[in-house]
């Protein structure tokens, strides 16, 4: 599992040339299905455009590209630059234009539409997502207060606990943290404390 940046959510942000409108939306995605379906989305929602020229990437290195009726590499290979300049994976931006009748020639497609999606990136923002741990964690009560602050000093994260005749941490933990925790975890309890992997994600 490997850390990378994505889009902290959708963003829109629309640009104007020699009146033709450029619409770019750019949004977080995980699987191709999530791919298609939002470029379907987006067809639906204005569908009176000229054309909906799109790129996405995914961690599984997918990386997919159109021009949907502009002039072969005018606009989808422009687009994916600015997602691998960005560094954006599980991301897709498409870019929705509306044709204002003057002809803006091959290279004025292309700054339009890169300009267009470094707009929508921005829009969106981005997230740095790194592996994590998901883990349970079981103390006596009298470490609770200390083992929150471990957690938090070490970038972890406590999703839920449960007080019974023990306290029970769920917790989210980047996950080259996890043997280091555990140590001081052994340590700070006197090996009453038990971390246990119960699984991965990215957060």
């Amino acid at each position: 599992m490997r850390a990378y940046t994505t889009f902290k959510g959708p963003g829109i942000a629309e640009y104007t040339c020699k009146r033709s409108r450029f619409m770019g939306t750019a949004a977080p995605i995980a699987t191709q299905e999530d791919a298609v379906a939002f470029i379907a989305q987006i067809k639906s929602e204005y569908r009176d455009a000229n054309h909906h020229c799109y790129a996405y990437a995914l961690k599984s290195g997918n990386r997919r590209y159109s021009d949907d009726g502009e002039p072969q590499g005018t606009a989808g290979i422009p687009i994916l630059e600015v997602l691998k300049r960005e560094d954006i994976t599980d991301g897709i931006v498409i870019i929705t234009r509306y044709f204002g009748g003057t002809l803006l020639g091959a290279p004025g497609l292309v700054r339009a539409y890169s300009h267009t999606a470094k707009l929508a990136v921005d829009a969106a923002g981005t997230a740095f997502m790194q592996p994590c741990a998901a883990a349970l964690i079981t103390a006596p009560y009298m470490f609770y207060d200390k083992l929150c602050l471990l957690l938090k000093n070490r970038g972890g994260k406590i999703l839920g606990s449960d007080f019974t005749e023990y306290v029970s941490v769920q917790a989210r933990i980047p996950l080259n943290a996890v043997e280091e925790i555990s140590g001081e975890l052994r340590e700070l309890t006197a090996n009453q404390a038990k971390l246990e992997v119960t699984g991965e994600m990215f957060a």
